[in-house]
Formats: C-alpha cells, structure tokens, sequence
C-alpha cells in the first residue's frame, strides 16, 4: 500500500492537473475508460493515448523511486 506521500509525489511527476498525461492517467485508470473512450473524449488519435498511457506509467514508476524527503536521518 502507498502512503499518501508516495503517492502525491508520483503524481507531480504527471504534471498540472489538466495536462495531457494526468487526463489519459485520470480518464484510464480513474475512471476505466477505454482507449477508444479516451481518444474521442480528448479529441486525439487512440496511438497518441496508447503512447501518453506509456509515458505515464514510465512517470509514475520514476516518481515512486524517489526517496521521501520526511527530514529523518538515516
């Protein structure tokens, strides 16, 4: 289970709320729309979905790799 912390900094990696990867992030996993779904909901080519839903789990996997900053030693 993620914490909060580990997640909201997984998130900022997708960017501004709105942007193109948090929408097809949002639209994909949020909601479990489909390719198809998401192309004509945000009015781009389902190979331009396929390829910001890539891009998405590669920012999300490298914002789960950074450590937290909580300010303790170790």
């Amino acid at each position: 289970m993620l914490a909060r912390a580990e997640l909201a900094a997984a998130m900022t990696a997708l960017g501004a709320p709105g942007g193109p990867e948090r929408e097809v992030w949002r639209l994909l996993y949020l909601e479990d729309h489909t390719v198809a779904e998401v192309a004509e909901l945000t009015g781009v080519p389902e190979g331009t979905v396929k390829s910001r839903a890539y891009r998405v789990r590669q920012l999300m996997r490298a914002g789960l790799r950074q450590p937290l900053h909580d300010g303790g030693g170790r």
